[in-house]
């Protein structure tokens, strides 16, 4: 779970109940080809081109959801984690879901690369398939934590920035001094926000070159790119992937960035969900079959 979705999950209990539970999203994840969403009742649903692989959710209420490759996890009301995902997400973005550790949680991030939550006095505790857990520093209080592909990186007390991941296969070392607000990893890169809005990236240098000028007031990362909500509520993209530098205007994977005014962007892969503040839910990128609303309406 991102700050961003912290923040927008405050966003939706300040705001007026909607008419139907179909129509309001308390929290939204995204995964490889899929994204998911909890309804007004606390129930998560799928939808997308591989929710399929995901089979039917749990029956039970989630405080917030974070999704990975092939699977969703969530913390339930009394801050346990539980997860689940289907029999045939393939092996190369599945993760051992019955590995979640046991106790109360209060935020979670899953990826690609693993899972992490944060207990309630900040203490990280990972699993994944390729031995993040390990490489967690158990000796250290975390404010916020997110996980990518080749490791994670978390805000401490102060601020500051603090990642772990292999260091022969690491991307996200080098990060930044100074204090910071809100941070995003993608697969192989990872960005951060500071009070001016103002996005500062690092690792691969094919995917760190924010646009000039724009100020934003979150961010996320994805598979090779970034988006954002800027200060005005458009949603833009970044990397340097492609020739022109244009936000992502590959035909076979990216529609367009969504249209409007929006509170909060979550993208991993290609698949991106942007969220309105009545929280609708606009999806954008390589995502296809179905809505938010759609989908809470399926018995």
């Amino acid at each position: 779970m991102t700050l961003s979705s912290l923040a927008f999950l405050l966003a939706a209990c300040a705001a007026p109940e909607a008419e139907d539970s179909g129509a309001m999203a308390r929290d939204v994840a995204v995964g490889v080809g899929f994204t998911c969403a909890l309804t007004r009742d606390y129930q998560p649903v799928c939808w997308g081109e591989d929710a399929a692989w995901l089979g039917p959710a749990p029956a039970h209420e989630y405080q917030f959801i974070d999704a990975g490759g092939g699977y969703v996890c969530g913390i339930e009301m009394d801050g346990s984690i539980s997860c689940w995902t289907g029999s045939d997400v393939p092996e190369e973005i599945a993760l051992t879901v019955s590995s979640a550790p046991s106790g109360s949680f209060q935020s979670l991030s899953v990826s690609l690369g693993g899972a992490c939550a944060l207990d309630l006095e900040g203490h990280a505790q990972c699993w994944s398939r390729e031995g993040l857990a390990a490489r967690t520093p158990t000796d250290v209080v975390f404010t916020a934590l997110e996980v990518g592909n080749d490791g994670a990186c978390g805000l401490l007390e102060d601020a500051t920035i603090l990642c772990f991941c292999d260091p022969e296969e690491c991307t996200v070392n080098g990060w930044p001094e100074g204090a910071w607000e809100q941070l995003a990893v993608g697969r192989f890169h990872a960005c951060v926000l500071g009070a001016e809005g103002i996005p500062h990236c690092w690792g691969n240098s094919m995917y760190t070159d924010p646009p000039e000028g724009v100020r934003f007031s979150t961010i996320s990362a994805g598979w090779d790119y970034t988006c954002g909500v800027a200060l005005d509520g458009e949603v833009v993209c970044w990397t340097t992937f492609f020739d022109d530098n244009s936000a992502l205007d590959d035909e076979e994977l990216w529609d367009h960035e969504p249209e409007g005014v929006f509170v909060d962007v979550e993208v991993e892969w290609s698949v991106g969900a942007a969220v309105t503040a009545n929280r609708d839910i606009v999806d954008f990128g390589y995502t296809t079959g179905g809505s938010f609303q759609e989908a809470a309406r399926t018995p």
